[in-house]
């Protein structure tokens, strides 16, 4: 990678990787570079809590950061735009507000609801990837919530409410327990489903942790259905290979994919659409790009995909900051190596499981180990004060989402853990 002096670098999305990359950078360097940043949004969303704002327990307002506050004092430039094509060869990107031309160009765009050729799954599911897909999702159930529906193809003679969440993944997993807890709070008539296509639950971690989450949802009165793959989406519910499973609402979790304009601007790209990157994050045979996030295919120290994950891009961010730092400065960059530090998930508003280490944790001290590691993050966005900001939010504003820069026939890049 090849920086050079005053070099401009347009870092795309400012999701979890790209906010990261450039705010460590811009303190580290300030004017020796000109941070172009482009998003289509006024705000960072903290998506790792949108399964908290679709069920009613967290305000909209807690799970948006303003990026204009991010980035107050800063030499970053934010571009609202999104991202409609890169010329590799003249290096330039353009987006919806006009070309901008770069030297090192650091692409975290996120990803994008994944419906894998399901029929009916995108007509007739909700997702969950923005705090409008949450708005919406929550406007649907207090709907929902009001009126009676059928039960489950195992479940008959019983009447009321079903809810059926397909992917086990975390955004699943956690949205099903939520969902759950609603039980409790307003919908004692409620059943809630959770479809996985393979044989256990969260398959991108640790065992235990898949197998403790599928027997605390069951706990919870989840039904959880393993090794079931959606084999079409119609306007009752969802077809699996046991049957008919009959829900009133859908909410579709079952992957993330990246934006086609990666591979439509000839990086190489897996299945996923994910570029494929070097130990350096770069794209192959384009070490002037980077790729950090959902968008990559980064890999661990054993050679294994890093799965989607707040944390690994985060992580990937810190890394490429430091590496563009290194370069400028004429140090010797290092290679990357993914240091995750575990896993947490929540399981509603009191329950959660944690691999931290060699330690399993359950309960309230995992559920302590997620609020740390969210506040740890928003230190590091905005600083010490950023935490008790956005408590404050979750009181005080009545916070709803400003218009996003759209196009017809654009992906909705969302930067879900990017």
């Amino acid at each position: 990678m090849s920086v050079h002096h005053r070099s401009r670098i347009v870092v795309v999305g400012a999701g979890y990787a790209g906010l990261t990359t450039a705010l460590r950078l811009a303190r580290q360097v300030g004017a020796r570079v000109r941070i172009d940043l482009v998003d289509g949004r006024a705000d960072h969303q903290l998506v790792t809590r949108l399964h908290e704002v679709a069920a009613g327990r967290l305000a909209p307002a807690a799970a948006a950061v303003p990026l204009r506050m991010l980035l107050a004092g800063t030499s970053i430039q934010l571009h609202r735009a999104w991202v409609e094509g890169i010329d590799l060869q003249l290096g330039q990107v353009t987006t919806s507000a006009g070309p901008l031309d770069y030297d090192t160009l650091v692409l975290a765009p996120g990803s994008q609801t994944d419906y894998r050729g399901v029929s009916g799954a995108a007509e007739l599911t909700l997702a969950l990837r923005t705090i409008e897909d949450a708005l919406r999702l929550r406007e649907k159930l207090a709907v929902h919530l009001r009126r009676p529906g059928p039960p489950f193809f195992h479940a008959a003679g019983r009447s009321g409410l079903t809810f059926l969440v397909v992917g086990g993944g975390y955004t699943g997993v956690e949205l099903a327990a939520e969902l759950a807890d609603l039980r409790g709070r307003s919908a004692p008539a409620l059943r809630v489903g959770l479809l996985e296509a393979g044989p256990r639950l969260l398959p991108n971690s640790d065992a235990w942790l898949g197998n403790q989450a599928a027997a605390a949802l069951e706990r919870l009165g989840v039904q959880v259905f393993l090794d079931s793959p959606c084999q079409f989406v119609d306007g009752s519910g969802v077809q699996v290979p046991g049957g008919h499973i009959s829900a009133n609402l859908v909410v579709w979790a079952a992957g993330v994919r990246a934006p086609c304009f990666l591979a439509d601007a000839g990086l190489q790209v897996n299945l996923a659409g994910r570029a494929l990157i070097d130990r350096s994050l770069a794209a192959v045979a384009h070490s002037e790009v980077l790729v950090l996030g959902d968008a990559a295919a980064a890999t661990d120290s054993n050679g294994a995909e890093l799965p989607p994950s707040a944390q690994a891009a985060v992580h990937e961010g810190l890394w490429a900051a430091a590496d563009l730092e290194a370069t400028l400065l004429g140090r010797t960059a290092q290679p990357f190596v993914a240091r995750l530090d575990g896993e947490a998930l929540s399981l509603g508003a009191r329950r959660g499981l944690a691999r931290i280490g060699g330690f399993a944790l359950e309960g309230a001290p995992a559920v302590l180990v997620k609020r740390l590691a969210a506040t740890r993050y928003l230190s590091q966005l905005g600083g010490p004060a950023l935490p008790a900001l956005q408590c404050a939010r979750q009181h005080l504003w009545d916070w709803r989402p400003q218009p996003t820069m759209r196009r017809s026939g654009q992906d909705d890049y969302s930067g879900r853990a990017a």
